[in-house]
């Protein structure tokens, strides 16, 4: 039994308790009963943790699509000294 419910994802840690519960259930297999289980108490199964998204920001307005007739400040000061 406990060896079904490490393969269908149940932490180590929470085994004991997730096997009384899983015996409750009215299925006939133990696989049965696994799943059903965890369908109904996902936090006994190992969580993925999910690297956070950081918020992007930009600074100084929304970018403008460039064109190769538009130069910026930058290009034309050194343009000048060129």
């Amino acid at each position: 039994m406990q060896l079904e419910a490490l393969k269908a994802g149940v932490e180590s840690e929470k085994l004991e308790k997730f096997i009384k519960l899983a015996s409750l259930s009215d299925a006939e297999e133990f696989a049965e009963k696994v799943a059903e289980t965890l369908a109904e108490f996902p936090e006994f199964g190992k969580v993925v943790e999910e690297e956070p998204k950081t918020p992007h920001v930009s600074i100084g307005g929304h970018p403008k699509a460039t064109s190769k007739t538009t130069t910026d400040a930058f290009s034309a000061a050194v343009q000048k000294f060129i």
